[in-house]
């Protein structure tokens, strides 16, 4: 018989962002083990039908996100799923991000936790803890997003006052986390996803972030610049002997990241208008 564990349901809630924290942290289950289950990425024509949904094309009214209308959204609804398509980043990063975090310099890039004391009082509302220093990175800025849109966003974000990029976002209970977007994904994985595919096991929106790992994997990306950029600890030999690239480099090589299979053409030219 297959040995069971008790905190796997519940971390997976949590990695998903469907829970605050896990009621089973602390509880240890004799003969149980830990290992997560196999997250899939999104087919590029589950991608296309995906961001052809009201949510991103056009909604009755930001309460109505999910009925056809003329209402077009401009916060996290909109681009957190696109951020983490084209650069990876996990959804606790999007909810703590600063305006201030967005570079758009001569290589644009998107700062994680490089900016900020843990000490100082002042920067509190955006620094939170994190697993390993790989995690601590710039993260360059896809040129696709900026031909969405993405870096004017931040410029009006900027302009609004707000000193975070995704303001709607509440405080977490959650001590990991400084903010959580876990209402939203909840109706993000119960809605949307099922509305333009089937496939077993399902997507979710932590796919996103798999698949643009697939994506640098298919474009020939290596392993240990690929988790540079995914904020992930490197393993075996990459652990001794890899040391980070530079910014440049970086961009050149999520620059080569594509789906070519994904339109989003329409959002470009939606782009223009602003």
């Amino acid at each position: 018989m297959a040995k069971l564990t008790c905190q796997a349901p519940f971390g997976y809630a949590v990695v998903e962002e469907w829970l605050e924290g896990s009621p089973t942290d602390r509880v240890k289950v004799a003969g149980s083990t830990k290992k997560g289950g196999q997250r899939p990425s999104f087919k590029e024509d589950k991608l296309t039908a995906l961001f052809d949904l009201p949510v991103f094309t056009g909604c009755k009214s930001s309460a109505q996100y999910g009925m056809d209308g003329e209402v077009i959204l401009d916060d996290h609804r909109f681009w957190a799923p696109l951020l983490m398509l084209f650069t990876g980043i996990r959804p606790s990063e999007i909810g703590q991000l600063a305006v201030t975090d967005v570079k758009l310099s001569r290589i644009p890039f998107i700062s994680i936790l490089t900016e900020f004391d843990p000490n100082d009082p002042d920067d509190k509302p955006f620094y939170m803890t994190y697993k390993t220093p790989n995690a601590r990175r710039e993260v360059p800025i896809h040129p696709m997003l900026l031909e969405l849109g993405f870096g004017a966003y931040a410029l009006r974000m900027a302009a609004s006052g707000s000193a975070r990029l995704f303001p709607d976002w509440k405080a977490s209970k959650d001590a990991r986390k400084l903010y959580s977007g876990a209402r939203w994904i909840r109706r993000f994985n119960e809605v949307f996803i099922p509305a333009c595919t089937k496939r077993k096991p399902k997507p979710t929106f932590y796919s996103f972030r798999h698949t643009f790992k697939v994506a640098m994997a298919t474009r020939g990306i290596d392993r240990a610049i690929q988790n540079q950029v995914l904020g992930n600890a490197n393993v075996g030999m990459d652990a001794y002997y890899f040391d980070a690239v530079s910014l440049d480099e970086l961009h050149e090589q999520i620059s080569r990241v594509s789906y070519i299979y994904l339109d989003l053409s329409h959002f470009v030219e939606r782009a223009k208008s602003y």
